[in-house]
């Protein structure tokens, strides 16, 4: 697991679970 916090676009935030260079997968947080 990679656990780490990013920030897209509108300050949507998410956690980064998988940083794969040929798959990625982020859970996302909303308000």
């Amino acid at each position: 697991m990679a656990d780490e916090l990013v920030e897209f676009e509108e300050s949507t935030i998410g956690i980064a679970l998988n940083l794969e260079s040929n798959n990625v997968g982020v859970v996302l947080m909303s308000d």
